[in-house]
């Protein structure tokens, strides 16, 4: 690497001093070993590690194996929808079908797929990334007129080596779920008249960072303690940058260098159900084994913590899973959050799908149909309108 991108690359650490290792209650070390020369290096966080990162990365650290600070940038990509999907292959090919609507996140355009000569013959989609994703969900809009029975989610990362996600259920427009890395994904749908509007598939948040690292280092993340808010990064960037090489940071434990207690409550934190919070009686209303003080879902069973969109409310229970809510605001009490409800009517044909009406898409969008878009139009305007369910 030249001399002058090295010395565009190093930035002034900001004046404040560092805290010492001990300050970070956890650790999650490079999956890779030493360079060779000097290198300018994209390291991956593991996804389950941003629920104890704030959203500032002020309480993230990089150090080598000496625990000497390294200075970093930050690349933070928020959960939102996938781009520019395309289907590799159909279960229906035709002149007068265009494949491009089924991802054009255009309600008004359709891809109707052949009626099945047999009843036991799904309609298929097969969609390549290109590169793997960690999806958090999928959303299949079908017309109104649709008549859709079952549905299969299968998925890999190769063509030839799908594992099924989803085995044959009833069939539901949208599906959550805590979806490991994936670039294949197929789709099977069974019903009489299988035709669909959109398809969208949703991202989990990503953060990566650069460093320039050293021959014969080791290095390692710190992180963990959401009172902390000491920026280390030298930068923030708004996209990804090139790099030399590109690791990922392991599944992350407890710091060896931090308190056993960390949040002294005289339970180490091998065994406190919330290390990081006082909770010495150990209360834990669900039953989840995370402690009620940390618990981002108090009063319902929630293992793995999921918050995709770092709001600090578990995806469980969130009433806008894609957007940042904290409050929770509901103005038309339907069940989904101000933040993502951008049409406030209490009926839709979207209730043919969901039983519940409003809008569940994360990014802002209306998964209606036209019928659905007047009904937002007349909601906004505070015309009174309700429209029968098909019976």
């Amino acid at each position: 690497m030249s001399t002058l991108l090295l010395s565009t690359f190093f930035v002034q650490f900001a004046s404040a001093a560092a805290p010492a290792p001990s300050a970070y209650p956890y650790m999650a070390s490079l999956n890779a070993g030493p360079v060779e020369i000097e290198q300018r290096v994209q390291a991956t966080l593991p996804s389950p590690s941003l629920r104890l990162i704030r959203t500032d990365y002020g309480n993230v650290q990089v150090l080598d194996d000496l625990n000497g600070e390294v200075n970093f940038i930050v690349f933070d990509e928020p959960a939102g929808p996938v781009r520019n999907v395309n289907a590799v292959e159909l279960s229906t090919i035709s002149d007068e079908q265009e494949p491009k609507n089924l991802f054009d996140d255009n309600r008004l355009t359709t891809f109707a797929f052949d009626q099945p000569l047999e009843a036991n013959s799904p309609a298929t989609i097969m969609v390549d990334f290109g590169k793997l994703v960690e999806l958090h969900r999928i959303e299949l809009w079908p017309t109104f007129e649709s008549e859709i029975a079952g549905m299969e989610l299968r998925a890999g990362n190769s063509k030839d080596s799908l594992s099924t996600l989803k085995r044959r259920t009833v069939f539901s427009p949208i599906i959550d779920s805590d979806y490991a890395p994936l670039r294949w994904l197929e789709i099977k749908l069974w019903g009489t008249n299988v035709t669909l509007e959109d398809v969208n598939f949703f991202k989990k948040p990503a953060a990566k960072v650069y460093f320039t690292a050293q021959p014969e280092r080791r290095y390692r993340l710190l992180f963990g303690d959401m009172n902390l808010d000491n920026k280390r990064f030298s930068e923030r960037l708004s996209s990804t940058q090139p790099s030399d090489q590109q690791f990922n940071f392991a599944n992350y434990k407890f710091n060896p260098l931090a308190s056993e207690d960390f949040d002294g409550d005289s339970i180490p934190n091998e065994t406190d159900n919330c290390p990081l919070v006082s909770n010495k009686t150990q209360t834990d209303q669900d039953g989840d084994r995370i402690g009620d003080p940390c618990d981002n879902a108090v009063e319902v069973k929630n293992y793995s913590q999921l918050d995709v969109d770092r709001d600090g409310v578990a995806d469980l229970i969130d009433n806008c899973k894609l957007l940042p809510n904290p409050d929770q605001k509901n103005r038309d009490k339907d069940e989904f959050g101000d933040e993502c409800d951008n049409a406030y009517a209490k009926e839709s044909v979207f209730e043919k799908w969901t039983g519940s009406a409003g809008n569940s898409n994360g990014d802002g969008s209306i998964p209606y149909s036209l019928i659905g878009m007047i009904l937002a139009l007349v909601a906004i305007l505070g015309i009174g309108v309700t429209v029968a369910k098909k019976k």
